[in-house]
């Protein structure tokens, strides 16, 4: 279990499948994710088993740590359990959402490579998987082991849990893993353009916007731009030097 002192990603279970059935057919956050159709149950478990199968992405549950649960204990010496594989491609605004119950595209296994040198900021600790309240579900997607990068995708699915920075947490959870567990180079991800909190949390947790796709969107009448954003090693290596140049940029825009 990865963990920091609010919130830890922990394995996905089959016993959260009805929290987050009644998630994803939420009005307020299908708009968030882009989605229309409503989930059935079938389809909901249809989509969880072929989920486990999946070997080119991992999937955690997003867990709040009970108050007090103190800091993260030591690394265990029998390692990380293993995140939850899954099946099917992440729709383009799959940084915020699940894979779609009806995608079923299989991949080649990738492996994990060695972590990077450094002290770890995630830790590997002995505790139950359901040592917290559900919240959300996250995971690194289409995990390319010869380029060395995979896509994020993130949501909060409780509306009390959101805006709390709950999410900001479990980003900073997620790269650390995939920085210094999978030995990835880079991470990006995607997200409507109207998405403005969920822009927010990635800006603060590093990620730079790299490109905009025009009227890439159709939701409720209208076309909407999508995003796209990423992160690479060496900036969450050194964070600092991105606090640094967007001070200098928002100094220099200023002045003129």
């Amino acid at each position: 279990m990865y963990r920091d002192a609010v919130v830890c990603l922990a394995p996905f279970e089959r016993d959260d499948l009805p929290a987050v059935l009644a998630w994803v057919n939420d009005r307020e956050l299908c708009r968030a994710l882009n989605r229309v159709l409503p989930v059935t149950l079938l389809e909901h478990e249809r989509w969880y088993e072929r989920l486990i199968l999946r070997e080119d992405a991992v999937t955690f549950a997003i867990r709040r740590l009970a108050s007090g649960a103190g800091p993260p204990a030591a690394p265990s010496s029998v390692g990380p359990p293993r995140p939850t594989r899954q099946v099917g491609n992440l729709p383009h605004t799959g940084s915020v959402g699940p894979p779609r119950p009806t995608e079923q595209a299989r991949a080649p296994a990738v492996h994990a490579a060695p972590a990077v040198d450094g002290t770890p900021t995630v830790h590997a600790v002995r505790a139950p998987a359901a040592s917290g309240d559900l919240i959300g579900l996250c995971g690194l997607s289409n995990i390319e082991a010869r380029h060395r990068r995979a896509e994020l995708w993130l949501y909060i699915g409780p509306p009390e849990a959101r805006g709390q920075g709950l999410g900001s947490g479990a980003v900073r959870l997620l790269v650390a893993f995939g920085f210094e567990q999978l030995n990835l180079r880079r991470i990006h991800l995607y997200l409507a353009a109207y998405n403005e909190p969920a822009r927010r949390v990635y800006e603060a947790c590093g990620f730079r916007e790299e490109g905009r796709d025009r009227e890439h969107l159709y939701l409720d009448g209208q076309y909407h731009d999508a995003l796209r954003m990423g992160l690479l090693r060496r900036e969450h290596e050194a964070p600092g030097e991105h606090e640094q140049l967007q001070a200098h940029r928002a100094a220099s825009a200023s002045a003129r």
